[in-house]
């Protein structure tokens, strides 16, 4: 019969590190702890990255509403380039 289907399930990986050196097109990535109360969109606010980012992902993440759900202490990855454009987020 035919082979089975690939899985398309959307999954993040990091970059080796050797990669990451480099000066890649979509940007390095950065990792932030949440503080208590802290919701995504402070976070960018913080980091001077466009809040409208957060809420365009906010409308495409899955029915376990990961973004909604964040715990203090919890370590967010932002991949953005040089000039503050976000190009991931796990």
């Amino acid at each position: 019969g035919p082979p089975p289907a690939p899985d398309v399930t959307l999954r993040h990986v990091d970059p080796p590190s050797i990669l990451a050196d480099q000066n890649e097109s979509q940007g390095a990535w950065h990792t932030y702890h949440i503080a208590a109360g802290e919701t995504l969109a402070q976070l960018f606010r913080d980091q001077g990255l466009a809040t409208e980012d957060v809420y365009a992902m906010a409308n495409v993440q899955g029915d376990d509403k990961p973004l909604g759900t964040l715990s203090a202490g919890q370590a967010v990855k932002i991949r953005m380039t040089t000039n503050k454009t976000v190009t991931g987020l796990t």
